[in-house]
């Protein structure tokens, strides 16, 4: 899985000097980028979000086309390969994600359910992140039906919410 490094312990929403997680952009202006999950084998390893959203408009892409995926923490990269991979539908959640080089980097991705989840209870209701009102979308398809995805709400939260693949919504890259 792709991660975040830093020497020290990581924390929720918290940065390397104090309490958020602190990247340089390609011209030197310090941003945050939060941390909201940290691997609980290694606490210097962990999962950030991007400080923007990438779209709120943006569908997941290919109703009608199967495509494997996982809920779990640490999927969100291979999901949204395997999305790539089997969607050649253009500007779907997963691709903008991909193709993103926000904050210098170029490896973020679309969380997976449980990622996603995990930005809504670790972030969101404690006020960090900056997040649009509405449905974001997950990487994750739901495993009942292939021409839906799980999606979280950002203003009544819904775990097992599920949404069409090509309903629009809120974009957030994570790495």
């Amino acid at each position: 899985t792709s991660s975040s490094t830093h020497a020290a312990p990581l924390g929720i929403g918290s940065t390397f000097n104090d309490a958020k997680f602190a990247l340089f952009d390609a011209a030197r202006v310090t941003v945050t980028v939060y941390v909201f999950w940290v691997d609980p084998n290694d606490n210097t390893q962990g999962l950030v979000v991007d400080t923007v959203s990438l779209g709120s408009y943006t569908e997941w892409g290919c109703p009608d086309i199967s495509i494997n995926t996982s809920t779990d923490i640490g999927t969100g990269l291979q999901n949204t390969l395997n999305i790539i991979d089997g969607c050649s539908q253009v500007g779907i959640a997963a691709e903008l994600c991909f193709n993103s080089t926000n904050n210098g980097y170029s490896d973020w991705y679309l969380p997976s359910k449980e990622e996603l989840d995990l930005l809504y209870v670790n972030l969101h209701l404690q006020g960090l992140g900056v997040f649009n009102s509405g449905a974001y979308i997950s990487s994750s398809e739901w495993e009942s039906d292939d021409s839906y995805h799980y999606a979280t709400y950002f203003y009544n939260h819904f775990y097992n919410h599920y949404q069409q693949k090509g309903a629009a919504s809120n974009v957030r890259a994570v790495r």
